[in-house]
């Protein structure tokens, strides 16, 4: 029979004070997190205590995407059971799904130092470590492929170097034996020269000399003469073969002062930056 309080029915305890639990329970077990976590919610409005169901909040609120939600909740289930080393994994799994998996792998060891045996601690720590060793074996062979990579590099700005460098020293070896053939060329065309510019000047004195002189001289002329027996054609000969050479070596000290001008360009040419490379 209900009890009156005051002329009206008297409240009504709750027969079933787990209620939000057991609803967080089956939104949990049929995987709707959002409806668990705000049951789990009320439930912990009347057993702040309860640890456990902070775990559970935490869980629901993880698998909603609120992972700052899902933090708080594992850290109060913590305070109430510091030494529970699920609760400490459970936060190693928020940090990894945060990106921080040095902050993981330290709760993930923290859980074992609370309970060695604990599976799920022995796993993460293993699969953190052996990531962390195939991360550090990628970067090394990054490192090695990069290394490989620029002295690659080096090895052919190097060999272009050398083989620019080769046809230099080729072609200034070239023009210094085109250099010497024509000085010995001009040598021999300075001494021919200077034999003929003798030859002319004995005959053009001969030409000043007194009639009484002509027949002494006529025969030594003649004898000179490369041609005939006439004189003045011999004269004319000399001349001519003395101006071809005048010629000849006007050519040939043009020829010297190009080659000069194209060594000089050569050994002046940049080297470029030994540092630089492609």
């Amino acid at each position: 029979m209900a009890r009156f309080f005051g002329g009206r029915p008297a409240p009504v305890a709750d027969p079933s004070p787990d209620r939000f639990r057991g609803l967080g329970d089956e939104a949990r077990d049929r995987r709707d997190w959002t409806a668990a976590a705000e049951h789990y919610a009320e439930h912990l409005k009347t057993h702040p205590d309860d640890g456990a169901i902070w775990v559970q909040h935490g869980h629901a609120r993880k698998e909603a995407g609120d992972l700052a939600g899902a933090e708080r909740s594992y850290l109060r289930a913590l305070s109430l059971d510091p030494a529970n080393a699920d609760t400490e994994v459970q936060l190693g799994h928020v940090e990894k799904l945060k990106g921080y998996s040095d902050q993981a792998l330290a709760r993930y060891r923290k859980a074992l130092v609370l309970d060695p045996t604990f599976g799920p601690a022995i796993e993460e720590v293993r699969a953190a470590e052996e990531a962390a060793a195939a991360a550090a074996q990628e970067a090394r062979a990054r490192e090695q492929e990069a290394a490989s990579a620029l002295d690659a590099q080096i090895d052919r700005a190097i060999d272009r170097r050398l083989d620019q460098f080769t046809r230099q020293v080729e072609a200034i070896r070239a023009l210094a034996l085109e250099l010497n053939r024509i000085r010995r060329r001009m040598e021999t065309l300075d001494t021919g020269f200077a034999t003929l510019t003798a030859r002319v000047d004995a005959i053009e004195a001969g030409l000043g000399e007194t009639s009484d002189d002509h027949a002494g001289r006529i025969a030594a002329l003649e004898a000179q003469a490369p041609i005939g027996t006439a004189r003045f054609p011999s004269l004319l000969a000399l001349v001519g073969e003395a101006a071809g050479r005048r010629d000849d070596l006007d050519q040939l000290r043009a020829r010297l002062d190009a080659l000069d001008r194209r060594i000089a360009a050569i050994t002046s040419e940049p080297t470029g930056d030994p540092a630089s490379v492609d």
